[in-house]
């Protein structure tokens, strides 16, 4: 220990667990189901380790996300994923990803800043509806 000289932390938890673990979902009312649901349609199309976090909360949680019709589907490398779940406009990233495409963040802004683990945001039809935060 006398010879480091850097400590490195990992906020998300991939190192010390190997994968990011969903520890909270915030919204101003309680969540409906249908959020997370049409966020994890979204994200099981998705490797990035925070989309597999959220599509496992969905499963234990025992969401039907894969019964559902997912079209149009862009992931944008740093920022998010995009595309139509059942119709519905879905959105999961960061807060730039959701200012880009014009989502009102005005119910989660808080919750998202406040997190001082990883958050990503999701809204449906440009209206930003959970924060999900990571461990």
């Amino acid at each position: 220990m006398a010879q480091v000289k850097a400590i490195i932390f990992d906020k998300t938890g991939t190192l010390t667990l190997g994968m990011p673990v969903v520890h909270d979902i915030q919204s101003v009312e309680e969540l409906d189901p249908k959020i997370l649901t049409y966020a994890a349609a979204l994200e099981q199309l998705s490797t990035h380790p925070t989309a597999q976090a959220i599509v496992r909360k969905a499963s234990e949680r025992g969401l039907a996300f894969s019964k559902l019709e997912v079209k149009d589907v862009v992931e944008i490398s740093g920022s998010g994923i995009v595309g139509f779940v059942n119709g519905a406009e879905v959105a999961v990233g960061n807060m730039e990803l959701m200012q880009k495409y014009g989502c009102n963040c005005e119910k989660i802004v808080e919750f998202y800043k406040m997190e001082e683990h990883t958050a990503v945001c999701i809204s449906v039809n440009k209206i930003g509806e959970a924060s999900v935060c990571f461990t």
